[in-house]
């Protein structure tokens, strides 16, 4: 089955998206951070943490799984990798982020803080791009 494609048309120029290629990308960060949390929840059990240090950890995981889904998106791409990996980032944490709101029925975010989630996102999808192959 082919995936849809968008096309924009920009002057002459037409850029074709392919869908597939954001999916793969979105799933490669997924399926590292569900690997990764479940490293952490396994060493939660081994150790005892405070509570401020596994924000911490979840943070550092979160922007990990960004960054290299991000290098993934920009290397599939080729071109414009620093765009295409801002927006892997973007749209990585604002699923995250819409997940974990519907799971525990309402945000705990105010707007401003959940802009710079997403913002913070953009960074590390970004910093993928910049550095992927």
């Amino acid at each position: 089955m082919k995936m849809p494609h968008i096309i924009v048309k920009k002057g002459q120029n037409i850029i074709m998206i392919n869908l597939k290629k954001m999916i793969k990308a979105l799933a490669s960060g997924y399926l590292f951070t569900l690997i990764m949390l479940l490293v952490l929840t396994y060493l939660m059990k081994k150790f005892t943490w405070e509570e401020k240090m596994i924000n911490i950890i979840i943070i550092g995981i979160y922007a990990v799984g960004g960054f290299l889904g991000g290098m993934y998106e920009g290397w599939m791409t080729g071109s414009r990798r620093v765009v295409w990996g801002a927006l892997y980032g973007m749209l990585y944490i604002t699923i995250l982020v819409a997940a974990a709101s519907l799971i525990s029925r309402g945000t705990a975010y105010k707007s401003y803080e959940l802009a710079g989630i997403i913002l913070c996102g953009a960074i590390s999808g970004a910093a993928g791009g910049f550095f992927s192959p």
